[in-house]
């Protein structure tokens, strides 16, 4: 169980892979509003890929914003917590589906490690787990190519997403934050990349070390990269990384994986 430590000397420097003019597209996206089953409306904004093919799925991300992003409107700043580094670093054209929280993703305070995860899911959540089976039925989604990253608050959301529907997922990225360990033995099939500042003074950076220590024992394929020296602002040189999203395009759900059959998510 070895956690590699990285001392940040500068800024890290997008490769490139999409082209800077097609950065507007994370801006110019679908302005999207989803119905939920509780009679609450999602907002979101959802990024296409560019020439849709008829004979072609196309991976699905689905990015998750820091409690920097809350709001009770639509937020202008798509590119908030690593949203832009990503657009711009990301390997394959996709569908990129980023979600407006009202409230906090997993309803838990993200200082309070050790975390314990709610029985329930949070009304907001619940609707982005409804709006995510839409899209894969709706659109031409790779179901087997579905992924989930997020930032700070965003990262507590993705574990709590993948906890709740583990049978969605191919792989995720969790950037500053951290979540239940006790949760692992039932996302063990599911690819992760950690990451966290050993001196993050907001979100513990135990949480993260919990986690991923708690995957290595249930025998997942997880790393976890400590920025040596550094806060919670890390979300530049993580999603710069144009290895570190290549691999995530790389990742397929199994076949064999568990929670195949889709549950309720409730």
């Amino acid at each position: 169980m070895r956690i590699i430590t990285v001392l940040i000397l500068g800024l890290c420097v997008s490769s490139g892979f999409v082209n800077a003019d097609d950065v507007n597209r994370l801006r110019e996206g679908d302005n999207g509003s989803f119905k939920a089953a509780d009679g609450g409306t999602l907002l979101y904004a959802l990024t296409e890929p560019k020439a849709v093919k008829a004979d072609k799925k196309y991976p699905l991300v689905i990015f998750l914003h820091g409690a920097g992003g809350i709001s009770g409107e639509r937020k202008a700043d798509r590119g908030k917590d690593g949203a832009d580094q990503f657009f711009q670093t990301m390997t394959e054209d996709c569908y990129f589906f980023m979600p407006q929280a009202s409230e906090v993703w997993a309803g838990i305070g993200w200082g309070n490690a050790p975390y314990k995860m709610n029985d329930k899911p949070t009304k907001q959540m619940q609707q982005v787990i409804e709006c995510v089976e839409w899209l894969i039925k709706n659109k031409p989604v790779d179901a087997d190519r579905v992924y989930v990253a997020g930032t700070s608050m965003g990262s507590m959301g993705m574990w709590d997403f993948v906890c709740r529907r583990p049978d969605l997922f191919a792989a995720g990225i969790a950037c500053c934050g951290g979540f239940d360990a006790g949760q692992a033995p039932k996302i063990q099939h599911i690819r992760f990349r950690i990451f966290h500042g050993d001196k993050d003074p907001w979100v513990p950076y135990d949480g993260s070390k919990a986690m991923f220590e708690a995957l290595k024992k249930a025998g997942a394929d997880v790393e976890f990269k400590t920025y040596g020296g550094s806060d919670h602002f890390i979300w530049q040189p993580t999603y710069t990384d144009p290895k570190l999203l290549a691999w995530l395009f790389d990742q397929k759900r199994q076949r064999g994986d568990p929670g195949r059959v889709r549950g309720s998510g409730r």
